[in-house]
């Protein structure tokens, strides 16, 4: 990367990472905090939750050089208050639910085809960020890079283009068919592919898209278009759940399709029966 002339690397700085010492040599500059998730597979593999979640506060317990680095947190996520009390560098916070946070989501437009924020930075200034990046996971990951770039004082305008310009990331939300307009790609509904592998991501994802459907009349009206006036397409949500690796777990599978048939309309998956209709997840 440096013979190529990079001068910057964004580095996801995992818990195996962490404890593993594999960041012991890497000079942070802009430490970031997005979300804690309490996969209890990953907590199993630090002896528990509360030392996974230490293991991750690791990174911020690091920042020792106040003129040099930086913290970015999510001040909505619950470990966030956490976040903070070990953090002693100066430290930039986003948020889409507190107007107080440094760089906040003013308003967000969220539809199964784009997402429309409107980012309030310090100084007052106002971003209109329009990204096909879909989801309010993505809203929060549009103003996690504001935030960073707001640290690194980059050029407001460079920073809207450059979010902008990113149009998908594969199998994270990734609208398959986005082109309603394409003989070829076009469907009567948009076919979503993501990577969620455990019942909590499943929840955040079809969450995300019950949010759009609700928010969107304009899709709704496309789609019954679409079905030659017939509405009966608008709201439903069909999935396919492709389990492999570690999602193979019977309990797991017992937890997703609990999520998939759970509300009004919903269908238990058909290979675990009735028990995956009733049963909620376990935690």
């Amino acid at each position: 990367m440096r013979d190529r002339g990079a001068t910057v690397a964004v580095v996801e700085a995992s818990t195996e990472a962490l404890s593993g010492g594999w960041m012991e040599y890497v000079n942070v500059d802009v430490a970031v905090w997005t979300c804690f998730e309490d996969e209890p597979r990953h907590a199993a593999l630090h002896g528990g939750t509360e030392a996974y979640l230490k293991t991750k506060l690791a990174l911020f317990e690091s920042l020792h050089d106040p003129e040099q680095q930086r913290a970015v947190v999510n001040i909505d996520d619950a470990a966030a208050k956490r976040v903070l009390e070990v953090t002693t560098v100066p430290t930039v916070t986003y948020s889409v639910r507190d107007r107080r946070a440094d760089v906040w989501a003013e308003s967000v437009q969220l539809t199964s085809w784009e997402t429309e924020v409107i980012v309030r930075v310090p100084g007052g200034r106002r971003l209109q960020i329009v990204s096909s990046l879909v989801g309010r996971h993505n809203v929060y990951n549009i103003l996690a890079a504001v935030a960073v770039g707001v640290v690194l004082d980059a050029p407001l305008e460079a920073l809207v283009a450059g979010i902008e310009a990113v149009t998908v990331i594969p199998g994270r939300g990734e609208v398959v068919n986005a082109d309603p307009d394409d003989p070829v790609l076009r469907a009567d509904f948009p076919v979503i592919v993501d990577a969620a592998d455990s019942p909590a991501r499943v929840a955040t994802l079809l969450d995300s898209i019950l949010a759009r459907e609700r928010r969107a009349p304009a899709v709704r009206q496309w789609i019954a278009h679409r079905a030659h006036g017939e509405a009966s397409g608008s709201g439903r949500i069909f999935t396919v759940l492709a389990c492999d690796g570690e999602t193979t777990d019977k309990a797991m599978r017992t937890q997703v399709c609990w999520l998939r048939g759970k509300g009004k309309g919903g269908r238990a998956c058909p290979r675990l029966g009735r028990r995956a209709r009733r049963a909620p997840p376990r935690s």
